[in-house]
């Protein structure tokens, strides 16, 4: 049997596990669908955040005293959590 549900809002096939008429994206806000005229603007953006991504770390890091490792400021750093959010909401 082949299970003919999609999602309400975005019109995605939903598995039948699914005991609801949204899925995972719906139900947590993340309306993923950009426009063709917005995909160069997006690309753009990511690759500005992934050109500047190292100097963020290096600069928490090495401005951080407490900073024990990386991983540590890529885990838990505020400054690096905030610019990650930062860029990707606004």
């Amino acid at each position: 049997m082949t299970n003919n549900t999609i999602c309400i809002s975005c019109g995605r096939n939903l598995p039948a596990k699914y005991d609801t008429s949204l899925c995972e994206r719906c139900l947590l806000g993340l309306n993923l669908r950009i426009g063709e005229d917005k995909a160069a603007q997006v690309l753009d953006e990511l690759n500005n955040i992934l050109a500047n991504f190292p100097t963020d770390i290096a600069a928490a890091f090495n401005k951080d005293p407490a900073a024990r490792s990386i991983v540590e400021v890529l885990t838990a750093h505020p400054r690096i959590q905030g610019s990650i959010t930062m860029e990707f909401t606004c």
